[in-house]
């Protein structure tokens, strides 16, 4: 069973919509980490206005995790130790016995950002603005045993609608609604405007297209009792991601944010303001 649909503005609404859709509608099947509620290629959009978060949804998300990811993502750096600075459980999940990180994003996608950025500068209607992050020769290959974190996101293309608007378009072998989804959208939504403020453009639409839309069922109670709360009123306010200087400036901008040098504007400063303690902690 496939969907498409188109959530606007509100994220929110999306977000408990997609696990309401998931536990209600999903077809069961057994996984290697135990059985899930799947429905195969679910797609959606987000409207520029839409939140990048989905907060006041009766759940208590690790906005810190967030911004850990989504700051290596966006300077194409890894940084792995930052991640678990802000959640200790992640390491369970990612870190194999020898200590490393398979599947780390902003390794991988390194200085594909900035051949994005300089493609749609040359050309705003080009097609091959893409950045690749599963790996054929790492990620295809059959190992025993194979490493705990295997990329679920395949592909990042960039677009125009108009000159001057960045359209996004995001592909997912696999996306767990509940340990996966928030953050995911979090950090690609920022990629979609950090790669817009290089270019000095304005972000246009969002596509988010999951070949395996799931739930596993030992979250089912939790997902279960999500709800949008209509007398939320926390902070609507989120970063419109990093901005550098230029695209080549990214993981000096990183860092700049995380050693906590001056911060010119509040998307800088949102991320200094959520992770220095973190990375203070690194040593």
């Amino acid at each position: 069973m496939a969907f498409m649909i188109k959530y606007g503005d509100d994220w929110r609404a999306g977000y408990v919509d997609i696990c309401q859709r998931v536990l209600l509608r999903g077809d069961t099947r057994n996984s290697r980490a135990g059985s899930v509620s799947e429905i195969r290629d679910y797609v959606f959009t987000l409207d520029p206005d839409a939140l990048d978060f989905p907060m006041g949804v009766n759940r208590n998300a690790p906005i810190a995790l967030a911004a850990a990811e989504a700051i290596q993502l966006c300077s194409g750096v890894g940084m792995p130790a930052l991640t678990e600075a802000v959640s200790s459980q992640i390491a369970n999940f990612v870190r194999d016995p020898d200590g490393t990180v398979h599947g780390n994003y902003g390794s991988r996608v390194g200085l594909q950002i900035v051949d994005v950025v300089d493609k749609l500068r040359a050309d705003p209607f080009t097609r091959q603005a893409v950045i690749q992050v599963w790996d054929r020769q790492k990620d295809s290959q059959h190992r025993v045993p194979m490493p705990k974190d295997i990329p679920c996101t395949l592909s990042i293309t960039f677009g125009t609608e108009g000159k001057r608007l960045l359209t996004m378009s995001v592909v997912m072998r696999s996306n767990d609604v509940w340990l996966g989804l928030p953050f995911d959208v979090f950090q690609f939504r920022q990629l979609q405007r950090t790669v817009a403020n290089c270019l000095g453009w304005d972000i246009g639409q969002y596509c988010h297209h999951d070949v395996s839309m799931h739930a596993y069922d030992r979250n089912t109670a939790q997902i279960a009792s999500l709800e949008c709360d209509d007398n939320w009123t926390g902070a609507r306010v989120l970063p419109d991601g990093l901005h550098p200087t230029q695209a080549a400036d990214l993981p000096g901008c990183m860092i700049s944010i995380l050693s906590g040098e001056p911060q010119e504007n509040y998307s800088n400063q949102w991320y200094q303001e959520q992770l220095r303690g973190a990375y203070a902690t690194l040593g």
